[in-house]
């Protein structure tokens, strides 16, 4: 996960920074969080200014989430979320999940 940072700094502030270090875990509420921080760097308007290399790893990054077990408890809490580039990976996560794991 320190790899992710190390590539990312430079696009998150630093309390965000020490915020997804001290929850992340790949756990419930916890992976939520973190993947919404994801999404909203990968697809909010700003992103645009960032290097294609930084928006593929961004990307590469969500579907490396979408690979763990625990992303089913993605799906529900990301269809009901008002962002719909949030719908849309759980939409997908659903998607990928069925196929890879079912």
């Amino acid at each position: 996960m320190l790899h992710f940072f190390q590539r990312y700094h430079h696009l998150i502030s630093s309390e965000q920074l020490r915020s997804v270090v001290r929850v992340y875990d790949h756990k419930g509420k916890r992976l939520t969080w973190y993947t919404l921080q994801l999404i909203q760097q990968a697809y909010a308007p700003q992103q645009s200014q960032a290097s294609s290399d930084d928006h593929r790893r961004l990307q590469q990054e969500l579907f490396d989430i979408q690979k763990h077990p625990e992303a089913w408890g993605l799906v529900i809490p990301f269809l009901n979320n008002p962002d719909p580039n949030v719908q849309f990976f759980g939409a997908h996560t659903a998607q990928v999940k069925i196929a890879r794991d079912w």
